[in-house]
């Protein structure tokens, strides 16, 4: 997959965050208006947005992207940058549609905010891990949504309790709508080195081995 592809996934990405800044601007259940509507931005943001992590990997693998350090940069620095672009449209949809400003509108915004970013950046390495290992673009895009969602499906079936522990999803809705205590702690870290961490160690070995 090309420089165009990755663009038109950044594209589509860029999209996906402004429609969910919108599309969330008023459920309920949440801590404030761009709790809302960023949480339901970041959330549409982490669906494609690893995609690009993966086409990162797999040009990683094939030698021509520079040492594992840059990937990581790279790809970090990516998931900060769409995390600001989610808070950025949800900023914008909540201020032109605020009457006064108040805790209804901007409640929680910091943990809001920090909550955006470590999501995109588990996610965002996600792709890079799989992209490592698997080393094709589409696979490793199809892997980022079907290995999360299968594990989440099977724990569900055989121990519940674990699935905030050992897949993203559960903690990252609670994280990107501001919802931090001391609770989220333990199965956050636990995700982090599962799916941030060990993914792209295992992935980073993969690829070391590949290359002639």
């Amino acid at each position: 997959m090309s420089g165009k592809a990755f663009g038109l996934i950044l594209s589509g990405t860029a999209l996906a965050a402004a429609a969910g800044a919108v599309l969330g601007l008023d459920l309920p259940g949440y801590a404030s208006r761009f709790a809302a509507s960023s949480s339901t931005s970041q959330l549409l943001i982490s669906v494609p947005g690893p995609f690009l992590g993966a086409l990162l990997g797999c040009r990683h693998r094939r030698g021509n992207a520079g040492s594992d350090a840059r990937l990581l940069a790279r790809a970090t620095g990516l998931a900060v940058g769409l995390a600001a672009a989610g808070l950025a449209a949800s900023t914008a949809v909540v201020a032109l549609t605020a009457a006064e400003p108040g805790p209804a509108h901007w409640g929680r915004a910091p943990e809001v905010a920090a909550g955006a970013v470590a999501v995109q950046v588990v996610a965002m390495l996600t792709g890079t891990g799989f992209g490592l290992l698997s080393g094709r673009p589409i696979l490793a895009s199809v892997l980022t949504i079907a290995a999360p969602m299968s594990v989440l499906f099977v724990l569900g079936a055989v121990a519940p309790d674990a699935r905030a522990w050992l897949t993203p999803s559960p903690t990252a809705q609670r994280l990107v709508a501001g919802d931090w205590d001391r609770s989220i702690l333990g199965p956050w870290l636990t995700v982090v080195a599962l799916w941030g961490a060990a993914l792209n160690v295992a992935g980073f070995s993969v690829a070391r081995r590949s290359r002639p």
